[in-house]
């Protein structure tokens, strides 16, 4: 049941380290996931069970409009008990799935630790979002995602970095009922968006600005490029046209580096990842209000990379699952990091620019 068989070729290696790191503690952390379980269930049931059935007490035999003082005292003590319940329920069920998510992320950190390593320094990456958040490709409140942390390292000689970020917005729904706007309701949803962010070291440094990002119609791309000060480059290539829409401080740099290659390539990135069940739909939105599933930039030494709706590429938060699901999570958690290595080789496949 808790075998891991090697199926594809990023999984080669890991056999060995989840044998010496995951295997020997899976019967431990299945007796214990049941017992936790039931332990949050069993909270949450007694509690609700103490508290209705307390107050259920006190209209059945009290015909006083308000209760005494002794009523009050053990209503409270019976309102913190069923808190306390709960909360014993919940703290297990949450220290099982960090210490379980973080063992993991041990065990596939070692299985790609030729390929990359975690970077505990955040602030390059904060700097990265604040330029990001100024060219308007990451909504204001975006920050780091809680729980993911940025990666480095080399790949076909090739320096890269990775992180996650995440942002919340308010969407608000109103419906009316019988055609009447006194019978008007608004339901509110909070969206949570998500952004991979991959760096990619460039073969030479970049001059200039280069900003590629979602095509919004010739009128607000006209804006946009006259609002940051840039000349909007075309291209005689109406696939890439269709989805992109390219602005730079140099627009003879642009079409140097925005080659057809680079062009193919980030179509096929939106294509690919707009498709395959690892990332979420894009959520609906407001008009004019544009979810991007695909952006890139270039500056400096990087070709910057966003691709939406990317969760955690480490995956630790999947790993606090059932015990039958363990090995298929694991399996997914590989899938996601070998996504870096994917777009890596693409780049270095079809283009010139990467180093």
């Amino acid at each position: 049941m808790f075998d891991f068989k090697e199926h594809t070729e990023p999984e080669k290696g890991f056999g060995k380290i989840w044998d010496e790191m995951i295997r020997p503690g899976l019967e431990d952390y299945a007796i214990t996931y049941k017992k936790v379980y039931r332990q949050y269930i069993g909270g949450i049931l007694a509690a609700t069970f103490l508290f209705f059935g307390y107050v259920g007490y006190l209209l059945a035999t009290t015909d006083a409009k308000e209760l005494d003082t002794t009523q009050s005292v053990i209503l409270i003590a019976v309102l913190l008990s069923a808190m306390a319940l709960v909360y014993v329920g919940y703290a297990g069920y949450e220290n099982l799935k960090k210490n379980t998510g973080l063992h993991f992320k041990q065990a596939i950190d070692r299985h790609f630790q030729e390929l990359m390593s975690e970077d505990t320094e955040t602030e390059p990456y904060l700097e990265v979002i604040k330029t990001l958040q100024e060219e308007d490709l990451l909504p204001t409140n975006t920050r780091l995602y809680d729980g993911a942390s940025p990666y480095k390292g080399t790949h076909r000689g090739c320096d890269f970095s990775f992180f996650v970020t995440e942002s919340f917005d308010v969407s608000r729904n109103h419906s009316v009922r019988e055609n009447s706007i006194h019978n008007m309701t608004r339901e509110e949803t909070v969206n949570r968006h998500t952004y991979l962010v991959l760096q990619l070291k460039l073969k030479e440094p970049s001059p200039g600005y280069i900003k590629i990002e979602t095509d919004y119609g010739r009128i607000l791309n006209f804006i946009r490029s006259w609002w940051f000060e840039r000349d909007m480059v075309r291209f005689d290539d109406p696939v890439f046209e269709k989805r992109f829409e390219v602005t730079a401080d140099d627009e003879a740099q642009a079409r140097k580096l925005v080659d057809k290659a680079l062009r193919e390539n980030l179509v096929g990135l939106q294509n690919y990842f707009g498709k395959t069940g690892l990332y979420f739909p894009e959520p609906k939105t407001p008009f004019f209000q544009t979810t991007r599933k695909v952006f890139a930039t270039i500056q400096g030494d990087w070709l910057t990379i966003g691709i939406y709706g990317l969760k955690d590429v480490t995956g630790t938060e999947m790993i606090f699952t059932s015990p039958d699901k363990i090995v298929e999570a694991a399996r997914t958690s590989i899938s996601r990091v070998s996504q870096i290595t994917f777009i890596i080789d693409n780049f270095k496949d079809n283009d010139d620019i990467l180093a």
